[in-house]
């Protein structure tokens, strides 16, 4: 199940382009820091109500990954 999900969003990035789309929510509602750690916070929680395990961690991981790119490219820091 953790597999499906992971390509999931993945194949989401690969399809669109998240960054662009982020980036016109920020120019219209400014985002912060806040913002990214509340959404790794509930990805978290989400992840953790219905999974477990290394892969489950894998996923965890790669989202923290993610809104640390978001952040460094949306906010500059």
């Amino acid at each position: 199940m953790v597999r499906r999900i992971e390509k999931s969003i993945w194949s989401g990035i690969v399809i669109s382009n998240p960054m662009a789309k982020h980036q016109a929510v920020h120019a219209r509602h400014p985002m912060n820091q806040m913002h990214f750690d509340r959404w790794v916070e509930l990805f978290n929680k989400t992840i953790d109500s219905r999974y477990n395990g290394e892969n489950a961690d894998l996923l965890k991981e790669r989202a923290k990954n993610i809104a640390t790119i978001m952040v460094t490219k949306i906010l500059g820091t």
